[in-house]
């Protein structure tokens, strides 16, 4: 049978999770469990119906600064993949983006629903399924295995080896979890994570209104806590890919930065970021600033 991934919540972080585990494992049997009747409903409505992407911030250390309660977790993850890459894979998949005075950037098209048509395509090509209305209530994690015998036979339903997820009236089997439910301490707070080591959510919220997020910059859809669970006897398997539209990494030398290009690309989208990166990097030097 196929090596299964469940992710729970079908928001932009549970969309975004799935479209990356696809690509890295076209293999697997990916599946969405939404609790709501649709999906990316935040995305519909940030930015006021037009979906502030991400914030054209291109130092990593300020651009924690606009989470004040999550910038030390998120330092790391945005110098892997930030304002640039967000970019860079939204333009890879044909969404043109702009920049407005203020830094924020939106879709040319001024409505979410580019952003929604962009991930739910692009999950559904790579043959990710989505599963509305149906809310997890209970998760029975995988059994490590055990040298002893079974003292009773198992039921030809159980399976140790796996993660159980009950929903309703349906049940379903996975060997590998991604929990994308934000904040929902009904999802958080279940036993069946008392032995397993996660980061804890952060505050879903900043002073500012922006999102706290994994994998992007703010106010930005990829933006839900994440935590990922793997069954004991089936770990993943390692892949050397780089992340989609890595176009930059930061590396920090004696409070000056060093641009370090992952990618190369002559894409018009790349190439316009790569000015901005330039110019950023000559008002760093001068001490002007770092956005």
């Amino acid at each position: 049978m196929p090596t299964t991934t469940l992710i729970i919540g079908g928001g932009a972080a549970g969309f975004f999770s799935a479209i990356h585990r696809a690509a890295n494992h076209p293999d697997e049997e990916i599946t969405i469990l939404e609790r709501g009747k649709s999906v990316l409903e935040k995305v519909r409505i940030s930015g006021g119906g037009r979906c502030n992407v991400t914030h054209a911030c291109w130092d990593p250390r300020e651009l924690v600064k606009f989470y004040p309660r999550g910038s030390k977790e998120l330092l790391g993850p945005f110098n892997t993949f930030a304002c640039g890459d967000t970019m860079g894979w939204f333009g890879d998949r044909g969404v043109e983006l702009k920049i407005e005075d203020d830094g924020r950037v939106f879709p040319v098209t001024d409505t979410s629903q580019t952003i929604i048509d962009c991930l739910w395509n692009t999950a559904k090509g790579a043959g990710v399924k989505v599963l509305t209305k149906t809310r997890a209530s209970e998760i029975i994690a995988p059994q490590k295995p055990s040298p002893a015998p079974a003292a009773e036979p198992l039921n030809p339903d159980q399976h140790p080896e796996k993660w159980t997820v009950k929903a309703g009236d349906q049940t379903f089997l996975a060997d590998h979890l991604i929990v994308t439910s934000g904040s929902n301490p009904a999802v958080w707070n279940m036993p069946a994570f008392g032995n397993h080591s996660s980061t804890p959510p952060a505050s879903r919220r900043t002073s500012s209104g922006a999102s706290s997020a994994n994998a992007s910059a703010p106010p930005s859809p990829i933006s839900s806590p994440t935590a990922v669970f793997t069954s004991p006897v089936n770990p993943p398997t390692k892949t050397s890919s780089p992340p989609p539209a890595a176009l930059i990494s930061a590396r920090w030398i004696s409070n000056r930065s060093a641009l370090k290009f992952t990618r190369t690309s002559t894409s018009p989208v790349r190439c316009w970021i790569l000015m901005r990166l330039r110019v950023g990097l000559i008002f760093r030097r001068l001490g002007l600033g770092g956005c």
